[in-house]
């Protein structure tokens, strides 16, 4: 998955839509091609193996497993899965970066009324 891309949801399609072309450019439509559940099947759990991010493949492949196994056999909510966990873990790490960097914002705490 190319991380130039800042928009999370536009990287992910590009993703998706990357592995169409190339599924497309070498004929692996019996295989991997959309239509009866085990190629579905084999197609999502194709594009879970192949994420970039070791973390993120493994929280897929986690999440699948137990608690989303309809990811496992329908590309939509694979799609929608991937991209709520993808902006999560971003948003976690760009706190992260910015708590060692110092660059966080400081927050005053709420007023409370008496």
């Amino acid at each position: 998955m190319g991380m130039k891309v800042a928009d999370i949801g536009v990287r992910i399609t590009n993703y998706f839509v990357d592995f169409d072309r190339i599924v497309d450019e070498h004929e692996l439509n019996n295989w991997v091609g959309r239509g009866g559940r085990q190629l579905m099947k084999t197609r999502c759990k194709l594009l879970v193996k192949n994420l970039f991010l070791f973390v993120l493949r493994v929280d897929f492949e986690r999440l699948v497993a137990v608690t989303h196994q309809q990811a496992k056999h329908n590309g939509v909510a694979l799609y929608a899965l991937v991209v709520t966990r993808a902006k999560s873990q971003q948003h976690y790490h760009t706190m992260q970066y910015e708590l060692k960097s110092g660059n966080a914002l400081t927050t005053k705490p709420a007023v409370q009324n008496k």
